[in-house]
């Protein structure tokens, strides 16, 4: 038996595929948390300054990121349960 057989049975399409998947996905947690940490940051300093509408839009973007990456969570547990 040679040497090289055990590399022979790994699928590398799926390995590439698992490895792109964990990669988009820990990028664009890590992402969507950036933009709920600083969402709520401008919200506060926008709030500070009384600009309403630069208040409304980093609250608006402080609560879709904040969905995104809690979104993320739960599919994920979802597929670890399942």
């Amino acid at each position: 038996m040679s040497s090289l057989a055990p590399l022979a049975e790994i699928e590398l399409e799926a390995l590439g595929e698992t490895i792109l998947a964990a990669l988009a996905g820990g990028v664009g947690v890590t992402l969507a948390f950036a933009l709920t940490i600083l969402g709520f940051v401008r919200m506060a300093e926008m709030n500070r300054q009384d600009r309403d509408l630069e208040t409304l839009l980093a609250g608006i973007l402080a609560f879709v990121s904040s969905a995104i990456w809690i979104a993320a969570i739960v599919i994920g547990l979802i597929v670890v349960a399942s």
